[in-house]
């Protein structure tokens, strides 16, 4: 989309850019779509993102980069080796929050709170409270809905626990896809290998510090 806009010299605000890619997405997938994966894409770093009454705000999260490659020791990024289809387990949770069923709202609820005390946490370059959070959003979550969770996305986080992780959670509406987990770097490796024998592939990562950027040859 940056690169149409620069074809075609258009300049849009962050926002409404954001919003064409999202509304892009949601008629070529005939589904509901997020956009939160829209703002990191396009800021890059580490992103505080609001959904409010008057809009989305965004606003980065203030660390040198030595910090965040720091917090990047302390996490490891895995694929389950599940795919999962995030638009219907985003319906059954935005229908069960409609219904209030089964303390959906209240979930969702805490969810939020949670988001909060994770940016704090990261802002206080307090790793422990990091995965205090992460590890209190995917309880909530596993609340959401049916297939959040399923016995091998359970055999790969009991396994890196045991190996010394402080907590883990499936990345997105869950039901598979990617994990992430966080445990101190000393226990990096055995928290690796751990995963890898519960049957998930570990993949390399980085933050990136720029966002999207287009290039001409």
């Amino acid at each position: 989309c940056k690169g149409l806009c620069r074809i075609c010299s258009l300049e849009p605000d962050p926002h409404k850019f954001i919003d064409w890619c999202a509304n892009i997405e949601a008629e070529h997938l005939g589904i509901p779509t997020g956009k939160q994966d829209y703002y990191a894409a396009y800021f890059g770093g580490l992103s505080r993102i609001s959904f409010g009454l008057d809009g989305i705000s965004h606003e980065h999260i203030r660390l040198s980069k030595l910090d965040i490659r720091r917090i990047e020791e302390c996490m490891i990024l895995s694929f389950t080796g599940i795919s999962h289809f995030s638009g219907t387990n985003n319906w059954n949770m935005t229908k069960r929050y409609i219904d209030d069923s089964e303390g959906t709202r209240d979930a969702m609820k805490k969810i939020k709170s949670t988001a909060i005390k994770m940016s704090e946490a990261i802002g206080n370059r307090d790793i422990s409270g990091f995965a205090d959070a992460l590890d209190e959003e995917w309880r909530n979550r596993r609340n959401l809905a049916e297939g959040v969770s399923n016995e091998k996305i359970d055999k790969i986080m009991l396994a890196a626990s045991e190996a010394g992780a402080m907590a883990s959670k499936i990345c997105g509406a869950g039901g598979g896809g990617c994990m992430v987990t966080v445990c101190m770097p000393e226990h990096r490796a055995a928290v690796i290998e751990a995963i890898k024998a519960a049957g998930a592939e570990v993949m390399d990562f980085r933050v990136r510090f720029e966002g999207a950027e287009v290039s001409e040859a």
